[in-house]
């Protein structure tokens, strides 16, 4: 009764421990094995992985010596899948290549678990061996590849060429699928699905390949043929941005601008709309700036529920900006901060508005005054990733030197490298962003106390940017080099 309790109410780990505990006192028989899958099941809907993983071996080990309730394949299946959850993708291949020659493993669960584990590679990044295990299944032949299944490896195989940086191979395996497409018995609407996409990926490696006409011809062709597809939608994004990657960055943005206008409801609008105003914003011009800012208002009005709208109104802010508009600037950063409070990156709009406060802040201290109390407390919000809050110190030390508090400056800039650098565990956590940070926040730091005179800190801070390989290392370098060709006595260089 409690253990049907705990699973109507869909507490998992309770009822795998409930179900564990009723199996030890359950002599061997049927209803032994259904509670091992039940225990295995419930693990796995708990999304206790590694647990679930080891329920479904135990499973295995026993699948001979008690009743079987359920088929061996299904078992090897939901292991396999358990692996792959728990981030045991090692655990999965090898598992599935020791089990291929079962005859227990029904083809159906097999390849069910082959697609899993590749597509889990590809999302891992594991593009090499996931494209090795698809090559070595399709040499296994046709016989033993069902038809459906075939086919979706064929294409997942050019996909990784090409994310592999082999677009010529992509190419040519293509043209090897599209064949295979028209030859298996598929449902329509796969068969629709994948000469779609298949045709978009190689007029991706068309482009890619620099061979502009066929890929454009190809983008015309997809567009007449499946003109409401996902793939036909998707492929204005990749036109763009070839257009963008040869310079013409006003056509990549009239390119997009089209898209949303002829196909608003598609799913990839809030996105064409966002990257439209990315290219406008890179042409630089105020015109583009404003152009810019139309995009993003238009993408947060008529999709007010899409991911994108938080990031839309802090480039808004960020435009403004640009447009020495900091007063409307600070309004759209408000707004942010107090109609998504809970976002990840709503620290990113209270940085933006402290530098729109600093930057208002020569004709008024009180801006000034608030840009540095943000400045700090974002330097010391524990949860504020560890590259925000260094560029927020870095920010928070300027502040104060210009206000001409040098004293303060330089304890607020040390205690960013101190917190930051000098401590490893939080260095090893610094990124490319952070350490960029960094380095200016020694190269600022250094500058400051060579200005005040305190020749041995500044060579200390400017020997940290050498000694952890920051960015700076040339002009740090080269400070390092008139110190210690000051004549003796520490004249100031």
């Amino acid at each position: 009764m409690r253990l049907a309790v705990a699973w109507d109410l869909r507490l998992y780990r309770s009822a795998a421990d409930l179900a564990s505990q009723l199996r030890i006192l359950v002599p061997a028989g049927r209803e032994r094995s259904e509670l091992g899958v039940l225990v295995a099941e419930a693990y796995f809907r708990a999304k206790d992985f590694k647990n679930a993983a080891d329920a479904y071996e135990a499973l295995l080990r026993d699948v001979h010596a008690a009743p079987q309730v359920v088929p061996t394949g299904g078992l090897i299946f939901m292991r396999v899948l358990s692996d792959i959850q728990a981030e045991r993708i090692d655990a999965a291949a090898a598992l599935l290549d020791e089990m291929a020659a079962n005859p227990a493993f029904d083809v159906e669960s097999r390849w069910q678990a082959e697609w899993n584990l590749i597509r889990a590679m590809q999302a891992r990044n594991q593009t090499g061996p996931a494209q090795a295990r698809v090559e070595k299944l399709l040499a296994a032949g046709t016989a033993s590849v069902p038809a459906e299944l075939r086919v979706r490896l064929l294409w997942l195989r050019a996909k990784l060429s090409f994310d592999n940086g082999a677009p010529q191979a992509a190419v040519a395996q293509v043209d090897e699928l599209l064949a295979a497409a028209v030859a298996a018995p598929l449902e329509p609407a796969l068969k629709s699905e994948v000469t779609s996409t298949a045709q978009l990926l190689k007029a991706q490696a068309l482009l890619e390949l620099g061979r502009d006409t066929d890929g454009a011809a190809l983008l015309d062709q997809l567009r007449a043929e499946f003109k409401e597809s996902k793939a036909a939608l998707y492929s204005y994004l990749v036109q763009a941005a070839r257009q963008a990657k040869r310079g013409d960055l006003a056509g990549a943005q009239k390119t997009l601008s089209d898209m949303v206008e002829n196909h608003p409801k598609s799913e990839f609008a809030p996105f064409a709309l966002y990257q439209a105003g990315l290219y406008a914003e890179q042409q630089g011009l105020d015109r583009n700036l404003q152009d810019a800012h139309k995009f993003m208002e238009t993408l947060a009005k008529n999709y007010p529920g899409n991911e994108l709208v938080f990031y839309a109104r802090l480039k808004q802010g960020d435009l403004l900006r640009k447009l020495n508009d900091f007063g409307s600037a600070r309004l759209v950063y408000e707004d942010l901060i107090n109609n998504f409070g809970q976002h990840p990156d709503v620290l990113l709009a209270q940085l933006a508005l402290a530098d729109s406060l600093f930057a208002q802040g020569a004709n008024n201290v009180t801006n000034y005054e608030s840009a540095a109390a943000l400045y700090e407390r974002l330097r010391d919000l524990p949860s504020a990733p560890v590259d925000l809050r260094v560029e927020a110190g870095y920010k928070w030390g300027f502040a104060l030197a210009r206000r001409g508090r040098a004293p303060e400056a330089h304890a607020a800039l040390w205690g960013v490298v101190d917190a930051f650098l000098i401590d490893p565990a939080q260095a090893a956590k610094l990124g490319p962003k952070g350490r960029w940070w960094m380095s200016r926040t020694l190269l600022e730091l250094g500058q400051q106390l060579e200005d005040g005179g305190k020749l041995d800190e500044a060579q200390r801070a400017y020997q940290l940017i050498v000694d952890n390989k920051l960015g700076g290392v040339a002009e740090a370098t080269a400070k390092l080099a008139r110190f210690r060709a000051a004549p003796a006595g520490g004249a100031k260089p």
